[in-house]
């Protein structure tokens, strides 16, 4: 089965602003609120993403508007410190892009293959 192509939604940063108040709203970890996402765990997001669906690696990186370099360093991990790779613009494209995802539903995102589009909503490999 070939790679699945996906494509930003003309609707993709309609809930940025939301994404972004809700950022500011948990810095405060003392305070109770829910912790960041671990780069780590954003990765293995990623990785099931892409596997799921069988979206190719580049479709997804055009959705959440990140260059090739940036996110094969996100991806691959290699940081003195873990927590750095919150500095990589890919960390926070793919957070807002699984926020987005979350929010609009798991429909929100068309695939291509052969030129063709599927149906609104994604069938995963059996």
């Amino acid at each position: 089965m070939s790679k699945i192509n996906i494509e930003r939604p003309e609707c993709y940063m309609d809930l940025y602003d939301e994404y972004r108040e809700a950022m500011e709203e948990r810095l405060p970890w003392d305070a109770g609120f829910k912790k960041p996402t671990t780069p780590a765990s954003l990765r293995g997001k990623i990785r099931r993403f892409l596997e799921t669906y069988n979206v190719t690696s580049t479709s997804f990186q055009r959705v959440i508007g990140v260059n090739p370099g940036s996110f094969n360093t996100f991806m691959t991990g290699k940081y003195k410190d873990p927590w750095a790779a919150c500095g990589n613009c890919t960390y926070d494209s793919a957070e807002y892009f699984f926020h987005f995802e979350k929010k609009s539903g798991k429909n929100s995102f068309r695939p291509l293959c052969e030129g063709t589009l599927y149906p609104q909503t994604f069938n995963p490999k059996p």
